[in-house]
């Protein structure tokens, strides 16, 4: 297997910036930006003096686990303080509303120079599908300029090829049309979108028929069972790409080998911490994602927590990059919910047993109480209404499982909804709403 593309373009930027050696690079990218945070971002600086720390004492990329974190929380409270440019130099403010978050929103600052990092990055992503010509379309929501599609459009007519923004709110039989139209030869969309566009129109269309030689998944957890529905129906290989707003949207990308998310390691560093003790995990050990931003201009972000539990997978990939992988991100702190006596449910436990069944669109789970015990209410959007194949499938699981064995739980409800009343515009991730009294939440900390 050819080396992986998206490892020669961050050998090209690294050589570029005059560096041969990628660790080499990353400290000298580390110590740059822990004295320009220092110099012109008021919460850092008030953050690390509290702390002892000064951008002059880190001196080796071990001794990045001395800088304190960066709470979410802080993100919320005073994004301001995190700025480094003026504000009439700031080019593109994201307010979050994804992977759940709820109250105060955070705010993210983007210069023209970040937003130009952030569309190289994407034509990378797209160039390192080796899905080579032809035309890209893109399942974004487009609701501001310089929004993610929009920076997306930006990097695949930097390659040449022609960007087709049809959004999210074009109907299924819509989309199609583009497709049939321009022949594109990459996809691109949130995972429930092109599941979405997918289920409801294999029946009566030869999906693999269209040419489309490659779909990029991205913004929500992918099954395997999803994976293996979408390659059979469209014929081709699906890679996923893992981003957060925070760290500029892109940030690794699959090979393939799908066998975890290769790092921009040109623009960040990552790390894994215990989530309750911030104590740096090695690899192979699970923990939480935390990532420090190595050159961005209006808001660097130092050892940014992203509440995302993954892993960094060992030893090298089978495509040959030697970049670092990050394994697949089964479940965020907020996305797990706890049930009797420590039992964890999140959404993706459901993913993997609902996708299964062929028939199934989209789903939405909802715990909520029915007298003493806990009540698990599942809608779904169906080909064809099945509700018993799906009560089976939600009580195979084991959490689930032990809970009604126990007592603790009444016998999950399903409800078939029409077609539709799932599908939404915003990118939040999907969550199991809890809606008991004095919801227990979840188990692990978050500082």
């Amino acid at each position: 297997m050819e080396t992986f593309a998206l490892q020669q373009w961050v050998e090209r930027k690294i050589k570029n910036k005059g560096e041969q050696d990628i660790q080499d690079y990353q400290l000298f990218g580390l110590r740059k930006v822990l004295h320009y945070a220092y110099r012109n971002s008021p919460f850092y600086r008030d953050l690390w003096d509290n702390n002892k720390i000064k951008p002059e004492q880190i001196s080796s990329l071990s001794d990045l686990a001395r800088v304190p974190l960066t709470e979410p929380q802080s993100l919320i409270k005073d994004p301001y303080g995190f700025l480094c440019l003026s504000l009439g130099e700031v080019a593109r403010v994201f307010t979050l509303t994804t992977s759940g978050t709820t109250g105060a929103k955070k705010k993210a600052f983007y210069s023209h120079r970040d937003l130009e990092q952030i569309s190289d990055f994407m034509a990378a992503c797209i160039s390192a599908t080796e899905a080579d010509g032809g035309a890209v379309q893109i399942l974004l929501p487009r609701r501001s300029p310089l929004g993610q599609a929009d920076l997306l459009a930006r990097g695949v007519n930097s390659l040449g090829r022609m960007p087709l923004l049809t959004g999210v709110t074009l109907n299924s039989e819509k989309q199609w049309q583009t497709i049939a139209e321009f022949k594109p030869s990459i996809v691109v969309g949130s995972v429930s979108r092109i599941y979405r566009l997918t289920q409801e129109s294999c029946l009566h269309r030869s999906v693999e028929k269209m040419g489309v030689k490659a779909i990029i998944a991205t913004s929500e957890y992918l099954s395997q069972s999803m994976r293996r529905r979408l390659e059979q129906v469209w014929g081709c290989q699906v890679r996923e790409h893992y981003g957060l707003t925070e760290m500029g949207l892109a940030v690794a990308q699959e090979c393939p080998a799908q066998d975890g998310f290769h790092v921009n390691e040109a623009d960040l560093l990552v790390e894994v911490i215990d989530p309750e003790t911030g104590r740096t995990l090695n690899q192979g050990e699970e923990g939480e994602l935390v990532f420090t931003t190595l050159n961005r201009e209006a808001m660097p972000l130092i050892r940014y927590r992203t509440h995302d539990l993954s892993r960094l997978i060992p030893g090298r990939c089978r495509c040959g990059a030697t970049l670092k992988r990050i394994d697949k991100v089964t479940r965020r702190i907020e996305s797990i919910i706890t049930l009797g006596e420590e039992d964890e449910i999140y959404p993706a436990l459901f993913d993997e047993v609902l996708f299964q069944i062929p028939e199934v669109i989209d789903y939405q789970a909802i715990l909520d109480k029915k007298g003493s015990q806990d009540c698990l209410v599942i809608k779904v959007e169906m080909m064809k209404g099945m509700s018993r194949e799906v009560e089976q499938a939600i009580s195979s699981l084991a959490p689930i499982k032990r809970n009604l064995a126990a007592g603790r739980m009444a016998k999950p409800e399903v409800e078939i909804v029409a077609q539709g009343t799932l599908r939404k515009v915003s990118r939040a991730k999907k969550l199991i709403l809890d809606r008991r009294p004095q919801s227990q939440g979840s188990p692990l900390a978050i500082r």
